[in-house]
């Protein structure tokens, strides 16, 4: 499980984030615990890639800070970009609870160190 945070924020300060907005929020405090207490950290550069798409396993990936390119897979090569996310947002989610295959393809906007 990866979640992003942002070049001004401590790993406490993005786990209160994640956990007090979107989806996560609406959780029992023990369940948000437990999926927090799984994430690793990762700083990104902008246009550095994190998921290229096609991939049939993982991670759930949380935004705490910055900003995510969205491209999807199933276009042409040349397709561009298709939307871009701000926090919070989740994703990763589609091989883990349907077991199909990814199909995006993401990569930092603007730096998460």
């Amino acid at each position: 499980m990866i979640f992003e945070m942002g070049f001004d924020m401590d790993r406490e300060e993005g786990r209160r984030i994640l956990a007090g907005r979107g989806w996560l929020s609406t959780t029992p405090v023990d369940f948000q615990r437990a999926v927090l207490s799984r994430c690793r950290w990762e700083f990104l550069e902008a246009g550095e890639p994190m998921q290229s798409g096609g991939e049939e396993f993982g991670e759930l990936i949380g935004l705490a800070q910055g900003a995510i390119e969205l491209r999807t897979v199933l276009g042409t090569a040349d397709t561009r970009l298709m939307h871009v996310t701000l926090p919070v947002f989740w994703l990763g989610y589609v091989p883990l609870i349907l077991g199909r295959p990814r199909r995006i393809a993401t990569s930092a906007k603007s730096p998460l160190p």
